[in-house]
């Protein structure tokens, strides 16, 4: 709701109870100032309220969770919400599913054809870093070990520093250069 979050209503609506009346979203506390408002060219009146001791705050909206179960008795869309925002792997495994039932929607399988595999040989590990998974996708070709290099920085905090695996810590970091083979790089064929 605020300049600082990124989701439309539709995806809010799933995690957040709040009622649409003619376009404008209404039912919660701090939603006040969310009408026509909104529209002007500064769009300063729905981020923020007028607290009687503070002045002029940034503050959310302050909504009930969704509480919508299909089917009735179900999971509450909130909860799968906050499952799929901690555990992306499974959101994505989620929607992959959905996506490929999406576009056979309306082709019978007799019309539909494999596209070309572009996936045989990829590894995509998920690395974490800074709390934060990453992806990374590479193909597992055969190593040219015929010329090694090393990876560096010219950042001054890391001179004599080379880009590496750490054994000790799973990760990749700068350490200290000393030529070893964690430090060594080599070209695929």
């Amino acid at each position: 709701f605020g300049r600082d979050e990124i989701a439309l209503n539709c995806e809010m609506g799933l995690y957040l109870d709040f009622q649409v009346n003619d376009g404008v979203i209404e039912g919660c506390d701090n939603l006040e100032l969310f009408n026509a408002s909104m529209t002007s060219k500064t769009r300063e009146a729905w981020s923020w309220v007028m607290d009687p001791v503070k002045g002029r705050v940034n503050e959310a909206p302050i909504c009930g969770k969704q509480m919508l179960a299909e089917p009735a008795g179900s999971t509450p869309t909130y909860q799968i919400f906050e499952e799929y925002a901690a555990d992306q792997a499974s959101w994505l495994h989620d929607f992959t599913l959905a996506f490929e039932k999406m576009m056979r929607n309306g082709y019978d399988d007799k019309e539909l054809t494999d596209g070309p595999d572009l996936h045989t040989g990829l590894d995509c590990d998920i690395q974490t870093t800074r709390g934060a998974s990453i992806n990374g996708c590479y193909i597992k070709d055969p190593i040219d070990t015929s010329a090694t290099y090393m990876i560096a920085s010219k950042f001054k905090k890391l001179a004599n520093k080379v880009y590496q695996y750490n054994p000790q810590t799973g990760k990749f970091d700068f350490g200290a250069k000393t030529g070893a083979d964690n430090q060594l790089w080599r070209k695929t064929k």
